[in-house]
């Protein structure tokens, strides 16, 4: 029980301290690592929080050990109940975050029944970051709300590192 209040207490603390990390220019942050103008035309309008289990909280642009990133991470966003979502994922030198708001259900490819259900869709992995472009054409009419995004050490056991395909979403 003991256990339970402290992750508590140290998650809403974590989660507290980034919102207060949001003071930080989104937009310098971004264009100093150089994704705004090479990955996406400008900066998302806030941070989402993207936390590995057990509670690896990431902080925009730091770096995190392989073994940290291992488990499924959950992505946590302001969400209004009358918009949909689509939760984007790019890996090439940095894991980048980004969530696309929209005023109606976009139509992009379905790959399941389950996602037919829900208010978000997921994009796949882009190894590359040239599709991002494309793919924000196809979202018409969306909005880049929330975005965040990580350096992985590769562990020296491994030089490389298969991406996890699951993601928990937390509207």
């Amino acid at each position: 029980m003991l256990n339970d209040y402290f992750q508590f207490f140290a998650l809403f603390f974590i989660i507290f301290w980034q919102e207060h990390e949001a003071v930080k220019d989104i937009n310098q942050i971004f264009l100093s690592e150089d994704l705004v103008p090479k990955f996406i035309p400008h900066a998302p309008k806030e941070y989402c929080t993207v936390i590995f289990q057990p509670n690896v909280i990431i902080s925009t642009g730091e770096h995190y050990r392989q073994y940290q990133t291992l488990n499924e991470p959950e992505v946590r966003w302001n969400a209004s109940d009358d918009k949909f979502y689509t939760l984007y994922l790019a890996v090439r030198q940095a894991y980048v975050f980004l969530v696309f708001e929209h005023v109606q259900k976009p139509m992009l490819e379905i790959k399941n029944e389950k996602q037919k259900q829900q208010r978000f869709t997921y994009a796949h992995l882009e190894h590359d970051f040239t599709p991002v472009r494309h793919f924000m054409k196809k979202l018409k009419n969306a909005t880049l709300l929330a975005g965040n995004f990580f350096y992985l050490i590769l562990d020296p056991i491994s030089s490389t590192r298969v991406p996890q395909e699951k993601t928990t979403i937390t509207s």
